[in-house]
């Protein structure tokens, strides 16, 4: 369930809005459950008269829809991850490296992320055609992450944030925001063609202006290599899009990001 359905408080289905008596019509425009009409009447939801607030409502509609103005990051976002088991492509702790520093500058603290940027796990580095990594660099990658786990948490801490804190005011600068900027192009610059939770290549994407996003066939031998695993994340789109639901499959991948995390 998205976040607007959980503030909501019922479902638009009805074009119309009174019947002929005059009255509002449930799940219409002015349902009752939204707030009262009159000033005495009493809300269905909270009880209160006119000192109600008055509660949403939400309209489902039958295709997923975005806004044009992000489209762009819609469109790079999709590129960096996996169509497969919907998670960004790249481990999870080096996804968990970026969460730390972009939560760092969001608290203005710039000389915090650099040090951090400094003390985070390298590129995640490929080898080979099929995009597998080295066995040195993975046990590099490893060894990185869980010697200074320990002193990055404890940066955190030190400065005891978390995700629902506010950066402090006037802290967000220029070269902080630049910073910022640079960890997410560091991101989507960083992931590789295999993905590290379940193996699967990704079909390549191509966008057309700002409106269309169409999915390219795989190379021969990635393909052949999806097959050999049993991995077909055209079959998977597939599903995503039959969904009974669009927000169901929506949900899905929104929870493939958050295990990114």
């Amino acid at each position: 369930m998205c976040h607007i359905e959980k503030i909501s408080v019922c479902q638009i289905r009805k074009p119309v809005q009174f019947n002929s008596l005059g009255q509002p019509v449930p799940e219409g425009l002015y349902d009752p459950c939204m707030g009262p009409l009159e000033y005495r009447e009493a809300c269905q939801t909270c009880s209160l008269r006119g000192d109600c607030p008055g509660h949403f409502g939400h309209v489902r509609l039958c295709v997923p829809v975005y806004n044009p103005l992000v489209f762009m990051t819609l469109y790079k976002l999709l590129r960096v991850a996996c169509l497969n088991c919907f998670r960004l492509r790249c481990p999870a702790s080096q996804a968990q490296h970026f969460v730390r520093r972009l939560r760092l500058l969001r608290q203005g603290r710039l000389a915090e992320a650099k040090a951090l940027g400094g003390l985070g796990p390298p590129r995640y580095m490929l080898s080979g055609k099929e995009g597998k990594p080295t066995t040195a660099s993975g046990d590099a990658f490893a060894g990185i992450s869980q010697a200074q786990e320990t002193d990055v948490e404890s940066l955190l801490s030190s400065l005891r944030l978390d995700d629902s804190s506010r950066a402090r005011e006037g802290a967000l600068s220029a070269g902080t925001l630049e910073a910022a900027m640079l960890t997410v192009a560091e991101l989507f610059s960083s992931q590789p063609d295999k993905c590290a939770s379940c193996g699967a290549f990704s079909p390549p994407l191509r966008r057309e202006r700002c409106a269309k996003i169409f999915v390219m066939p795989l190379p021969l031998r990635k393909g052949q290599a999806n097959a050999r695993a049993g991995l077909d994340p055209f079959e998977r789109l597939a599903e995503l899009g039959q969904s009974s639901l669009v927000g169901d499959g929506l949900e899905e991948m929104d929870e493939g990001f958050e295990q990114s995390r």
